[in-house]
């Protein structure tokens, strides 16, 4: 799950987990030479608005669009050139031509591949012809400008984030003969308000309607999406009140994100709620799940800002990552002795919850679980959390707490301090050996906290956005700070860095406004690159008479000698 704003380039590639803004590089492309394949560069005379070049290839007879050269804005593309007959536009042929505004597919197109149209940003409409079998992946992903496209009866699979990010898409109809919707095919389309399946689809991929995915604006939380409705011949799924079932209405697959309605009771015959189901949801406050349900789904529930209240069955055993992640008014949530897995990130920015209680049943808890001051993307940093508690059943044999705070079983690691704890000062046990990724993340309240000697390694964010720490005393065991570890501690005005210290991460003082001085007792270490100390503009780095490896600066700040007892 990407914690960070997805950069505009980042586009979702047909490997990446569903839902997910993955960074995706645009292959090189191929010249092709030899026997059958012929790659020109052609100037066609068309009888249109625009002279319009295009790079194509020819294979068995019949032509392939690879790229749009010209910087028209309404492009007609040609059915026929040097008397052989267009009949695919090939991946990327079109992609961020951010002029084009309306395009005319010919009769003979039957294979628009992947990526032909993506983040066309200007594109606001595409003429489509009847001869079109396949929609590649993501044929037209985030051609945020598109109102209108008519996807023709000859269609039979729409593939995986095919029209994902068209924001302005108001409708779409899906034509009786499309066999397949991919994964993610129409996420993130906040403007559609009604989808019809037909009786032919036998495959509707994980988040095919769901907001989930808005490209480079993340999930906007304001779709439209009020009912989806099936087709009653479909032999493959159902809907019930605009809510998306399997035929056997055993599984949830998608709560239409602009259904209204502050309640919503789920049907007993459910037994699973697939990932992504609810997300998005803003107008539920409260849900109640059936106690035939037994798991709930990867974001099953993510970005419900105005859930409230879930009460979870005793049937429920695993709850998947990212479960309520962002729920940020979940004040209440009860986790049934049964549940064995708590997936990752499941309660992330969850920053209304006051306590939680882990049962004896749990064995596993997934990174970031309770990280409820949390950095959420379009939201930023929460900067606030009410979490006080985190508490174990005495039966558990995998973890345990003290003083509210979450440790393994036998407290040599510290999982979660809850960001919602109000004293300023913390002293890690000194039976603890490591500081879980997160394990401090987001701790406004703490001004001082003391690390034991029996510490080796300050893992990854373990102090990230501990916004009032003053003052963090590292002992001399540790040999490796890691990535971000104290990013954004505005307030830490000094540091002292132990000889034993080898390794400092990427961001680990990042933007930490505040410092002036990082002291090291030893030579040089490593950095994993230059960012280490971004942001923290103020500080100087001083080291030892004797210690190697300085020179005049050091991850781009300054240094100085320091001679302690002058």
């Amino acid at each position: 799950m990407n914690i960070y704003s997805p950069s505009p380039s980042r586009v979702p590639s047909k490997n990446s987990p569903h839902c997910q803004p993955v960074q995706v590089h645009q292959p090189t492309r191929r010249r092709h030479l030899g026997t059958g394949l012929l790659s020109l560069l052609v100037l066609l005379t068309l009888p249109v608005v625009v002279q319009a070049q295009f790079i194509y290839t020819t294979n068995n007879g019949a032509i392939t669009i690879t790229r749009y050269t010209g910087t028209g804005d309404d492009v007609t593309i040609p059915d026929t050139t040097n008397g052989l007959p267009v009949t695919s536009i090939g991946q990327y042929a079109f992609s961020s031509h951010t002029s084009l505004t309306n395009v005319t597919i010919p009769h003979g197109i039957v294979n628009i591949e992947d990526y032909a149209f993506s983040q066309c940003f200007g594109l606001a409409s595409a003429s489509i012809p009847n001869s079109l079998t396949n929609i590649g992946v993501g044929a037209f992903y985030s051609c945020i400008s598109l109102a209108t496209i008519t996807i023709p009866s000859g269609v039979i699979s729409i593939g995986d984030y095919a029209f994902s990010a068209c924001m302005r898409l108001p409708s779409v109809t899906i034509p009786p003969g499309v066999i397949r919707i991919g994964d993610s095919a129409f996420s993130g389309c906040t403007s559609l308000t009604i989808v019809s399946v037909p009786s032919s689809v036998i495959s509707i991929g994980n988040c095919a309607f769901s907001v989930a995915f808005g490209g480079i604006y993340g999930a906007s939380g304001n779709n439209s999406l009020v009912t989806i409705t099936v087709d009653p011949e479909n032999l493959n799924y159902s809907s019930v009140d605009g809510v998306l079932f399997n035929k056997s209405q055993t599984t949830l697959l998608q709560y239409p994100a602009g259904k209204l309605g502050a309640s919503y009771t789920i049907s007993n015959s459910v037994t699973s709620i697939a990932g992504y189901a609810f997300y998005g949801s803003v107008s539920l406050t409260n849900i109640t799940i059936p106690s035939s349900v037994t798991e709930l789904g990867d974001q099953a529930f993510a970005e419900c800002n105005n859930l409230t209240l879930v009460v979870l069955p005793n049937s429920v055993i695993n709850i998947g990552n990212g479960a309520f992640f962002f729920c940020k008014s979940l004040t209440t949530v009860t986790i049934p002795d049964g549940v064995t897995s708590i997936g990752d990130y499941a309660f992330y920015g969850c920053a209304s919850l006051t306590d939680i209680t882990i049962p004896s049943s749990v064995t596993n808890i997934g990174s970031s679980a309770f990280v409820t001051s949390a950095w959420g993307g379009a939201y930023g940093f929460t900067g606030s959390s009410r979490l006080a508690a985190i508490m174990v059943d005495l039966e558990n044999t995998n973890y345990s707490s003290a003083g509210g705070v979450l440790f393994n079983k036998n407290q040599t690691t510290i999982i979660q301090y809850p960001a919602g704890k109000v004293e300023a000062d913390y002293t890690v046990p000194s039976t603890v050996t490591s500081i879980g990724d997160y394990a401090f993340y987001g701790c406004t309240s703490l001004t001082n906290i003391t690390i034991p000697g029996t510490i080796t390694r300050i893992e990854d964010y373990a102090f990230s956005e501990c916004t009032n720490l003053i003052r963090a005393t590292i002992p001399d065991s540790v040999t490796n700070i890691g990535d971000a570890a104290f990013y954004e501690c505005k307030s830490l005005a000094t540091v002292t860095i132990p000889d034993g210290v080898t390794n400092i991460g990427h961001f680990a003082f990042y933007y930490c406004t505040s410092l002036t001085g990082l002291y090291f007792n030893g030579n040089a270490p490593s950095l994993d690159s230059s960012d280490a100390f971004d942001g923290a503009n103020n500080a100087t780095v001083y080291y030892l008479p004797g210690t190697t490896g300085w020179g005049p600066t050091f991850g781009g700040r300054p240094t100085a000698l320091w001679v302690p007892y002058n």
